[in-house]
């Protein structure tokens, strides 16, 4: 799936930009291009967003187990994953056992309602997702 948003360009050969989107099955955005557009076909594609790192977390509304997966090598890429709910002020560091590039978090004990996610990836980047626990 794909969603496109039109930027012009301040150039003075007044091209057009775009800028592409595509996301997964989960709703994650997997892929940014920016599209330099001539007078009727693409003229050049560079990769805006290339070295992100695609993290899946899945099935989202969750009822009990959490899969949060990664296609980065090694088990130690997620050091930290923090958890909110969305009417406390609380912040649970949850412990976790990564096995190959997967997390499994049991989730069927929380109450439902909407959660926070904050993970923390080893080269310091930190991703931010919600979900919903049925």
């Amino acid at each position: 799936m794909s969603f496109f948003i039109i930027v012009l360009s301040s150039s003075l050969c007044f091209s057009q930009k775009k800028l592409v989107f595509e996301y997964d099955a989960a709703g994650n955005q997997t892929l940014r291009n920016l599209v330099n557009v001539g007078t009727s076909s693409v003229v050049d594609m560079t990769t805006v967003l290339s070295d992100e790192p695609t993290l899946q977390i899945y099935p989202n509304p969750v009822s009990t187990d959490l899969n949060i997966s990664w296609d980065k090598a090694g088990s130690d890429y997620v050091t930290q994953i923090e958890i909110h709910a969305y009417n406390t002020f609380g912040v649970e560091n949850v412990k976790f056992l990564a096995v190959g590039n997967r997390i499994v978090l049991d989730m069927s004990q929380r109450p439902a309602g909407v959660y926070y996610l904050k993970i923390h990836l080893k080269e310091g980047k930190i991703i931010n997702r919600s979900i919903i626990k049925r």
